[in-house]
């Protein structure tokens, strides 16, 4: 679900932040520029680890008619990616009348009522507070705060981050962390 991959950015640096300290700006313009944002067949960059020829850096920008300095950026980032079929686990933030949502480090997962075993039902105080899924025996309670194995099915598009589908059927290893 982490990978180290290396990507390029076209970086424009304003003559006004171009001096002794202007690798560091293109540092921070980097930063500023690439996380959080996707990359299509890998996911969502959560930090950069390393510029690559970075000493090289100094030496390779084009200076634009404007003064502007374009430098073509080379770095190694984390990324974080959801893969299908993956098992994962998660602790539950949100409980709905149709479904749950958990959380497993740098995205959500949505697990549908559909896709959790047929005897779990929605039980609710009436208020909405203490809204949970209960197995048909009641030995298991999915809440707010439960550590769920599950199995991740398609990742989701979404603006807030990385959300997949995800679900507790299917194996005996899979449903509420005990």
């Amino acid at each position: 679900m982490l990978a180290r991959i290396g990507l390029k950015k076209r970086i424009v640096v304003a003559p006004s932040e171009l001096g002794p300290q202007h690798i560091r700006r293109i540092e921070q313009l980097l930063n500023r520029a690439v996380l959080g944002t996707k990359v299509p067949d890998y996911g969502t960059v959560l930090a950069v680890v390393d510029i690559l020829g970075a000493d090289q850096l100094k030496r390779n920008g084009r200076i634009l008619d404007t003064g502007e300095v374009v430098f073509d950026v080379e770095y190694v980032a984390l990324v974080f990616t959801i893969i299908p079929g993956i098992v994962v686990e998660g602790v539950v933030t949100e409980v709905r009348s149709d479904a749950v949502i958990a959380d497993i480090g740098h995205g959500k997962v949505y697990v549908s009522q559909l896709q959790m075993p047929e005897d779990y039902t929605h039980e609710s105080d009436g208020g909405g507070v203490q809204s949970r899924f209960v197995s048909g025996d009641g030995a298991q309670t999915i809440s707010v705060g439960t550590l769920l194995r599950l199995k991740l099915l398609a990742e989701t598009p979404n603006k807030e981050g990385c959300m997949a589908i995800g679900t507790i059927s299917g194996s005996g290893f899979l449903g509420p962390r005990l």
